[in-house]
């Protein structure tokens, strides 16, 4: 099932709070779909864990017995490799092994790694800010340039192996990874390509086979391979230039998301637009397979998640492996509530979901805090 022209898939208030304390903010990922409406405060209490549900046959979520999680579960690494006071900053999952930022800068590599014999990697000290890993390459965006390893080096060399590419960033870059000045990085070579020079980025989401791009302007573009609607363009034709969603043109945009054969967007309203294969019912919208399940309790409806702002993830799209995070392996065409967050007075801060896997960062909630004198 194809959608190919940008469909409301959920509809939103964007609201705003007047505390100088807390502001609130909408974020999308997608793979099955993540939707988190995300409340973020300073952080003057002890870093919170990560925590991963999904598939696990590698050890990417960290050491356990388990091949899959249905429900949430704080991330565990290796002592010898991230001690317990290790702050992650980022955690991103690759189909067989994860990556994880420090907040020092360094690199640790969890799971089957291009086939190396080591579980965990750990580079230190690398002064590393992004990473974007995949089964054959690792892109690693540092300090003061991007760097880009063949996995399969790993196999004899470990962690010192050398890259096989390198391109140093100019002093000034503030570009929002895989965005780089002049233009963006893919994982395949040759790793960089050029955006035109009148288009003015502010994010770029990578799918499998395509791009989707929010310009300053807050206008969205797309352009790859579209034989799954994932363009939004109207047809299943493949563009190899930057091209406007015609479907969203004068709708100011702002947050876009790729998963592997399907894309969304958030309006400045706060309405959710997704289009691309919906097979397993990801695009929140309607699914005809047999395999993909109908939430009665909780969908999309405006009431359920126009207003919220207290960084509550719903999640949605094909869940074999439990990664939508729900305590079963349903597929779902409507958005649902994870509760776990909820029932444990989190407030989820970011969500990361690519190949089976989903990540999330917690905070503890408002409600947490003022019970603990932190915000009155």
């Amino acid at each position: 099932m194809l959608d190919l022209i940008p469909q409301v898939a959920a509809r939103g208030k964007h609201s705003s709070r007047d505390s100088a304390r807390i502001t609130s903010r909408e974020r999308l990922h997608l793979g099955s779909i993540q939707l988190d409406f995300t409340a973020s405060g300073p952080r003057s209490d002890p870093p919170m864990p990560w925590y991963g549900f999904g598939y696990r046959g590698f050890e990417q979520l960290g050491f356990g017995q388990k091949l899959s999680l249905d429900l949430p579960e704080p991330i565990q690494l290796e002592e010898a490799a991230a001690p317990t006071d290790t702050e992650v900053t980022k955690a991103v999952p690759a189909w067989s092994y994860s990556a994880f930022v420090t907040e020092d800068g360094s690199l640790l590599l969890s799971g089957s790694i291009g086939a190396s014999p080591h579980k965990y990697l750990s580079f230190k000290g690398l002064d590393c800010v992004d990473v974007l890993p995949t089964e054959k390459y690792l892109l690693v965006q540092l300090k003061e340039r991007l760097q880009c390893w063949d996995t399969q080096a790993f196999i004899a060399e470990g962690p010192h192996a050398e890259p096989m590419w390198k391109m140093d960033l100019p002093s000034a870059h503030n570009s929002l990874f895989p965005l780089v000045t002049n233009g963006y990085i893919v994982p395949k070579p040759p790793f960089f390509r050029e955006l035109p020079s009148k288009i003015h980025a502010r994010k770029l989401a990578l799918g499998n086979e395509h791009a989707v791009l929010l310009t300053s302007e807050l206008t969205v573009l797309t352009w790859g391979a579209g034989r799954h609607g994932q363009l939004g363009h109207g047809d299943l034709e493949d563009v190899e230039e930057p091209q406007i969603v015609d479907a969203l043109h004068g709708v100011p945009m702002s947050e876009v998301a790729a998963g592997g054969w399907h894309s969304a967007g958030i309006s400045e309203s706060g309405d959710i637009y997704t289009w691309g294969w919906n097979e397993s019912g990801q695009l929140g919208l309607p699914c005809k397979t047999q395999q993909c399940s109908v939430s009665t309790k909780q969908s999309h409806k405006e009431d359920e998640m126009g207003n919220t702002g207290s960084g509550e993830l719903y999640s949605w799209g094909w869940g074999k492996y439990g990664q939508l995070g729900h305590g079963d392996t349903d597929s779902l065409d409507q958005p649902k509530l994870v509760n776990y967050f909820s029932v444990k007075h989190l407030c989820v801060n970011d969500v990361i979901c690519r190949n089976w896997s989903t990540y999330v960062f917690c905070l503890e909630s408002l409600e947490e805090k003022k019970k603990k004198g932190i915000f009155s």
